[in-house]
């Protein structure tokens, strides 16, 4: 990863093209070579197509190349091989590339397969294949130069997570159609008992999106991975770089008449066993003449061994080396080359080190033929019981045919339910019981597995128990801790009007089923025209009529409402409602009118949308920081489908059936509707029809749900839930640029990994398996909660283990940057809001509700006990703010959980907690209210997966976390966050909430990280998002544009694609503009990245409000280089030598001649009526500004009388002039400022902040001047003799 690969060697085919075999880097033309070059390999065309039937028939395969030996995987190719064998095979003709498989598996042990039980659902849990390969011949489209595909091939030889990988983002509409074979061969066809997983694939140059057939000379560059098989392991053929770049993979180069090298280590007594070097390289010659190959093998510089092959005409002659190596060597290097003459065939290299990863390949029990796989599990919530039986681990899965149960209290003989299940759904035996209401007790479940052939496996048992909650958990069950029935601020209390909802801001005009008959946002329509339900029956499209709703309850915070409406057969009713964030849910039912069946063909929902505002299109799914995702700019003037889930991808939804995705938006950073459902039960989904979709008609994007997407009778009643909002869901909070951030300041210290066990001694925090674990509990480090209430006492008041308290750190910090005061230690806590630890250390609530809580579902039972919990965080415990990582879009599987449910045949559908997570939020927000902790108390991690329909109750956003190879790659953070990705995800002003920015970028080379991370921090600078912990080089907005007053709240953002006050000649010159009151200021963005731009921009001053006669530019902030001067004369700026990916800030203001003579005249003698920049840009030359001669300035003492101070002062800010008198000594001055009297102490505490800098002064190296906020002192130290200094203080 982090070194180059040289250039191994080239040579001329006499038919075809200039075949040279480099690295990644090399290929792109990028930079200097490695001292360890990547594998690389001469992939051969096969004069025969292989039967693809998962068996590797070693005679079709003989044209192929062949490479064994994976590593366990790192970036920089430095871990060691693995001990399990494991061989790749590729080989191409002109329409097909094959590709094959084969590992080894141990006696006793069949491949895990745990997700991807259904075409699609591979992923990386299971067993399999983890792939990405990355096209480069001339077949590419030029648009997908620098398109690669990465996905999953599990052990069933199902493939899932299908994803198109350019420029850094992920898009999993690819949707290749592979012909795969997967087998597992008998027992005992391999080495010790064990057997072989192999498997066969074809794949077409259409299947990767290309536009021809394939050529000698192409290349790929390619990772071959495969996971597990059994342990936990991501290995691969030694490469560089991490999974989603391909710039530093194995390249393979495609040749025609050229002997096809296999290099197998099909051996248990390898280099990572008991260090035998055994390897069997072979050779088949296509060719009708002779071939001679040269060997060169070095074995950690011990063993080397260099032969010449001579291969005959269309036969295949093999090499084999099988010696120990020395008992003193037990790591080292192992390389093989294989060359042609001066052509490079093979190029294989890898760490080894003897008796790693001993499990791979230690024994396994023999299987158990008397019992199965079985689990059963209660929700005491609601009473259901999981029966479930797996048949995919018996030796012969298709012998099972049905599973009985019986469930009866352990203490007494009387049923409580019985059955037999007899439908398999991806290899299951399962079924949720709904019990009766169950007594108090422990309670017996029995099932045994019936076989084809009559044999009984089995009994297999579990128990559960059944308590009096309200009992037993009385101290937290069915509390009201976070009390959401009220109006929380910024929201305001909702307001009806007929039919007509508002929300701060936000108005709906709801019809019957309290869809949107109209929306607006800022006054401004985001409708273009009613929501319409619209039925297709025999052919023909009936719009059903739809009235106006009831509102059964009207209140502050929630405005209920129910509706019916009757059309093409069907009868629809809704009950729902609108609360005070501007969320409408509502659940929607339709079943047949009287009662009678009716067949429909389809059944969608109509959301038409202003195009006024329609410019970008968010859809997110699973996947976390790999989520499926659409982010995208709505091409314009294109009528008809603009986008579809199938787009975004149907492997990428995670749907067993149909491309449901929870979240669709649509709009701008100004308004736009926000669509959410947590999952598609009562929908008819089928695999070709979208979920979702938008179209372009009647000058309107139309948003459609296709709730029934084939044709169906319908019998009785179906009911489905969903919601939308529009957006944004509230005004950014003033000062939000520079207080409104989230971190993950304390997954462990200190309030883990802190403490010892008041009873045993030993740490509270154990981690068998060395170093600390992300843990998540909501209470101080202790295992006892009687102990709880004493600790948050301490960790408040006293701090411990040398971390401060809570109070004092605040009080330290909250005057001069509330954000920092409560980013770290006691005043903070971060979590997972999905797994990682569960969130208390009373593992008993989480044994006996776990069906309901785990993991993390966030049902109200779970958000109870915590708020119980935080409740005593916030108010006793001096906790300030709170951090959720991994708040994405996450799916569930499980049933049980309620967020989930069974299709017809038996498979599940899985859904999401979407709402679950929003009333959480909601709760621990009404929470934090009432401790005095908003604005920004709260913040979430969701990088390239947010969920919306709970950021109204959240203060942050972090983004971009993933691992940026720096040497591996030649893409920027730009190239990685294109504008369409900022533009339709990531603009604070979209949602009101600000956003904030991560990334791991990684090289050995400090300055390119720094380098990099300042790119990053310029670019998301151009999209409004300031305050950025994660990128330290440039963290915060710096000072003097903070002076000029873009943190301000009268600040407006104008963004560069809706820029109305600038034009410029070069469309990759990008101007933001953010307008305060009397001055703008500039971000000039060079979007080229390989060109310097020199070019003039056009500037509106007059729209500005800027006199022309009077404009001044100044720049702000400038990095590496890049100037721009003000041509008055014009009304132009004259941007030259700005670099590529670069940003200048640039700052105009147009005060008065008069006002400027006026501020500088009112200076000190001294400094000649000169102006300097610093005062200018403080804001001092405003009319308003008033000056106070030495000693009569309010709010000033001081008792030195060699010390003078004058003092100018706007309702905001104060300049101090501080003079020295005394001609022949220093002095130290102490002023006395009275803030309070100046309205110079925050009023806002977690908004506002008081700062303080020198502004001019006469000695270049006077110490800086200091502010006691406390003692209310300003501190001068060492005054030259007869020296001033002016200073600024200002609450910002």
């Amino acid at each position: 990863m982090r070194n180059r690969s040289s250039l191994l060697c080239c040579w001329y085919l006499t038919v075809y093209a200039i075949f040279a075999l480099l690295n990644a880097d090399d290929v792109a033309g990028e930079s200097t070579l490695s001292p360890e070059p990547v594998p690389s390999f001469a992939v051969t065309r096969m004069s025969q197509s292989p039967t693809i039937d998962g068996s590797i028939d070693p005679a079709e395969w003989r044209e192929a190349i062949a490479v064994s030996g994976v590593a366990d995987q790192s970036t920089d190719m430095s871990k060691p091989l693995l001990p399990r064998p494991t061989t790749f095979y590729l080989g191409w003709d002109p329409e097909h590339l094959y590709f094959a498989a084969r590992t080894y598996v141990k006696p006793g042990y069949k491949p895990n397969v745990s997700v991807g039980r259904s075409q699609g659902l591979a992923y990386v849990w299971d067993s399999g294949l983890e792939l990405n390969w990355h096209p480069m011949g001339a077949n590419v489209p030029a648009g997908n130069k620098a398109n690669a595909y990465k996905w999953f091939l599990n052990a069933l030889g199902f493939i899932g997570d299908t994803s198109r990988l350019a420029l850094g983002q992920q898009f999993k509409s690819w949707n290749p159609q592979f012909v795969i074979e997967a087998r597992l061969t008998e027992p005992g066809t391999a080495p010790n008992g064990g057997r072989w997983w192999e498997m066969e694939l074809s794949a077409s140059p259409q299947d990767f999106e290309l536009d021809g057939p394939h050529r000698a000379g192409d290349q790929w560059r390619m990772m071959l991975g495969i996971n597990h098989f059994p342990v936990w392991m991501q290995a691969r053929i030694p490469c560089r770089g991490p999974y989603l770049d391909p710039y530093g993979y194995n390249v393979m180069t495609l040749v025609d008449q050229t002997p096809a090298v296999q290099m197998t280590m099909d051996s248990l007594q390898n280099l990572a066993t008991d260090g035998t070097a055994a390897l069997t390289i072979s050779a088949f010659n296509p060719t009708d003449a002779p071939i001679a190959l040269s060997i060169g093998v070095n074995i950690a510089d011990v063993l080397h061994s260099t032969e010449i092959l001579t291969v005959p005409p269309s036969e295949s002659t093999e090499f084999r080396l099988d010696e120990q190596l020395p008992e003193t060597v037990t790591e080292g290097r192992a390389s093989v080359e294989v060359t042609q003459g001066d052509k490079q065939l093979f190029w294989y290299s890898v760490p080894f080190q003897v008796g790693a990863y001993p499990d791979m390949l230690s024994p396994t029990a023999p299987p158990d033929t008397t019992t199965f796989t079985f689990e059963t599990r209660f929700n005491p919530v609601r009473s259901w019981l999981l029966i479930k039986g797996d048949t995919y681990y018996l030796e012969k899965s298709a012998q099972a045919v049905a599973l009985h149960y019986r469930v009866m209290p352990v203490d007494a003989s009387e049923l409580v339910a019985a059955g037999r299940i007899t439908q398999i759904a991806e290899y299951y035996l399962q079924d949720v019981l709904q019990l009766p209401t169950l007594a108090p007790g422990q309670y017996l479940v029995e099932a045994t597995m019936e076989l084809a052939d009559g044999s009984i496996r089995g009994p297999m048992s579990g128990q559960f128990e059944k308590k009096n909650e309200a009992v037993e958990f009385a101290h937290w069950w069915n509390t009201e801790h976070g009390d959401i029935k009220r109006v929380l601020p910024p929201y305001t209390a909702l307001k009806r009007q007929e039919n007509t909802v508002s929300s701060l801001g936000r108005e709906y005009q709801l019809n019957a089923l309290g869809l949107p008959q109209h929306m607006t946002s800022g006054d401004e329509p985001i409708s273009a025209g009613p929501a319409r339900v619209v039925v297709v029956r025999n052919g023909s499209e009936e719009i059903v009529e739809l009235g106006t709703p009831q509102f059964t309850e009207t209140t502050d915070w929630r405005v209920r409402f129910t509706g019916t409406a009757e059309g093409a057969g069907l009868a629809f009713t809704a009950s729902g409602w609108v609360e005070q964030d501007g969320l409408v849910y509502l659940e929607l039912s339709y079943e047949p009118v009287d009662g009678k069946s009716v067949i429909i063909d389809a059944l969608r929902l109509e959301y038409p949308l202003s195009e006024t505002d329609a410019d970008g299109l968010l859809c997110i799914g699973p996947g976390n920081n790999y989520s499926s995702r659409t982010t995208m700019l709505l091409p314009k003037g294109q009528t008809g489908q603009l986008w579809s889930t199938l787009d975004t991808g149907i492997n990428g939804s995670g749907m067993t059936v149909g491309s449901f995705y929870p979240t669709v938006w649509i709009g701008s950073e100004r308004r736009g509707f926000l669509w959410w459902a947590d999952n598609d039960k009562g929908w008819v989904q089928d695999n070709a029809v979208p979920a979702h979709e938008a179209v372009r008609r009647d000058d309107a994007i139309v948003l459609i749900n296709h709730i029934v997407a084939k044709p169906v009778e319908l019998h009785s009643s179906r009911t489905l839930a969903l919601s939308y909002i529009a957006t944004p869901f509230k005004p950014l909070v003033e000062g939000w640029r520079m207080t409104q951030s989230t971190e993950d300041g304390t997954f462990h210290q200190p309030f883990r990994a802190v403490r010892t066990d008041s009873k045993t001694g030993r740490k509270v925090f154990q981690n068998p398996g060395g170093g600390l674990l992300h843990v998540n509990w909501i209470h101080p480090e202790s295992r006892y909660p009687q102990e709880w209430e004493a600790l948050w006492h301490q960790q408040r008041t006293e701090g411990f283990a040398g971390w401060a308290a809570a109070d004092s750190s605040a009080h330290k910090l909250q005057w001069r940057d509330p954000y920092a005061a409560r980013a770290y230690g006691f005043t903070h806590m971060s979590f997972q809001i999905y797994g990682y630890g569960r969130k208390t250390l009373e593992d008993h609530l989480y044994d006996y509700f776990g069906a309901e809580w785990e993991p993390d579902t966030w049902h109200k039972t779970y958000t109870d006990y915590a708020m119980y919990l935080f409740a005593s965080a916030f108010n006793r415990g001096g906790v300030r703010s709170t951090y959720w990582d991994l708040t994405f879009p996450i799916l569930f599987d499980d049933p049980l959980t309620g967020l989930a449910y069974r299709l017809p045949d038996g498979r599940v559908q899985s859904g999401y907690h979407g709402w679950n997570l929003r009333r959480f939020n909601m709760r621990l927000y009404a929470m934090q209210a009432d401790a005095g902790l908003v604005p920004g108390g709260n913040g979430f991690h969701s990088t390239n997966a947010y969920v919306p329909v709970a950021m109204p109750w959240t203060d942050a956003v972090l983004d971009g976390e993933r691992n940026w190879d720096l040497d591996s790659s030649p893409l920027d953070w730009v190239d990685n966050m294109p504008i369409e990705r900022m533009r339709s995800m990531s603009i604070p002003h979209s949602w009101g909430v600000a956003i904030c920015w991560m990334a791991n970028m990684d090289s050995e080379d400090k300055a390119k990280r720094d380098t990099a991370k300042r790119v990053q921090a310029q670019w998301v600078w151009m999209h409004d998002s300031w305050r950025n912990p994660y990128i330290p080089q440039l963290p915060i907005m710096p000072e003097p544009v903070l002076d000029w007053g873009v943190n301000d709240a009268e600040t407006t953002y104008h963004p560069y694609w809706r820029n109305p006050f600038v034009s410029s000649a070069d469309p990759d010159l990008l101007v933001s503009l953010w307008h305060l009151p009397d001055r703008v200021m500039l971000g000039l963005f060079n979007y080229s990245k390989d060109k310097a731009i020199d070019t003039n921009i056009e500037i509106d001053l007059a729209a500005l409000g800027l006199d022309p006669k009077h404009v001044f530019a100044r720049p702000l902030w400038v990095d590496a280089a890049g100037e721009a001067k003000f041509d008055a004369d014009a009304g132009m700026l004259r941007v030259r030598d700005l670099p590529g990916h670069r940003l200048l800030l640039i700052g105009l203001a147009a005060p008065t001649g008069s006002e400027l003579e006026r501020a500088a005249q009112a200076l000190p003698p001294r400094m000649s009526g000169n102006l300097p920049p610093s005062i200018t840009d403080f804001g001092l030359v405003d009319p308003a500004t008033k000056h106070f001669e030495p000693g009569q300035a309010p709010g000033l003492k001081w008792e030195n009388s060699a010390i003078e101070v004058a003092m100018w002062q706007l309702p905001d800010r104060v300049m101090l002039a501080v003079k020295n008198l005394d001609t022949e000594a220093a002095q130290d001055a102490a002023i006395h400022i009275d803030l309070d009297a100046l309205d110079l102490t925050p009023q806002l505490p977690w908004q506002e902040f008081v700062g303080l800098r020198d502004l001019w002064q006469t000695e270049s190296d006077s110490p800086p001047a200091s502010l006691d906020y406390h003692k209310r002192i300003v501190t001068i130290e060492d005054l030259a003799p007869h020296a001033m200094k002016l200073i600024g203080i200002r609450r910002y």
